[in-house]
């Protein structure tokens, strides 16, 4: 149970989650490593919005041809 007035993070909705596994799967990213490296959760579900939103800016400069 949370104290009062403490707020939780908010998890990533299922938009910028399917985003990560489209941008990662076109870019040939193993997206579990990535998650594990950059976050320690294994899956994309797991991620604050804040944090699923920097991974994808992350995942589309990584993708970006050079």
């Amino acid at each position: 149970r949370q104290p009062t007035g403490v707020l939780r993070p908010r998890s990533a909705t299922e938009a910028p989650i399917r985003a990560i596994r489209v941008i990662a799967s076109k870019a040939g990213i193993q997206l579990a490593s990535e998650l594990e490296s950059r976050d320690g959760v294994r899956s994309p579900g797991q991620l604050t919005i804040s944090q699923a939103s920097q991974l994808i800016d992350v995942l589309k400069s990584q993708s970006a041809p050079a």
